[in-house]
């Protein structure tokens, strides 16, 4: 009768260190989790910006130039 009681409390500890074990591993996985959501976030708001950047160098080559460049460097006569 003894043994079997020391036994089932045996289980009983294993048990619990092992959710004990469990639960710690399920938060830092949590925790991992996030930094992943972060990072994501940031790559994507640099792919955003990449794209807003290429379209902006884009339209500044293909705009005709301005009153100001045309005064310095006149290439039609009245």
């Amino acid at each position: 009768m003894r043994f079997s009681y020391h036994f089932t409390q045996k289980i009983k500890s294993r048990t619990r260190s092992e959710q004990a074990r469990l639960k710690a591993e399920q938060e830092a996985n949590e925790k991992k989790m996030w930094y992943l959501v972060i990072i994501f976030c940031i790559l994507i708001g640099l792919a955003v910006l990449a794209v807003f950047y290429m379209k902006r160098k884009h339209q500044s080559r293909n705009n005709p130039k301005s009153g100001v460049e045309n005064l310095k460097n006149p290439s039609h006569k009245n």
